[in-house]
This record gives structure tokens, C-alpha cells and sequence, in this order.
């Protein structure tokens, strides 16, 4: 994670590990994270739900 006012960041398994922390060491930071080594960082949707 990134905070992309002071340049700040955070690196993590995990987007949520990596928020927690930057936010306890800058509170007002404005977050911006990007998953690296990974096709997608999520999957948005469904699959297989047709017969």
C-alpha cells in the first residue's frame, strides 16, 4: 500500500495487512495498493452457475 500524499508505503501478503499497518503509522494517509506477481488481485463475479 501506498499512501500517495507522502510516499509512504507498506508491503504485505496481503492488501489488508499492508492498509492496517500504513493506517496505524499515518492515519489520514490516502491508500492506493496494487497487487504485484498476480494476474487479478480479486475476482469480481460468478462462474458456473449455468447448468
Amino acid at each position: 500500500m501506498l499512501d500517495i500524499e507522502t510516499g509512504d508505503y507498506e508491503i504485505a501478503a496481503d492488501d489488508v495487512t499492508a492498509t492496517k499497518r500504513l493506517l496505524g503509522r499515518r492515519p489520514q494517509a490516502v491508500v492506493y495498493g496494487l497487487r504485484i506477481g498476480e494476474v487479478a488481485a480479486y475476482h469480481v463475479g460468478s462462474h458456473g452457475l449455468r447448468g
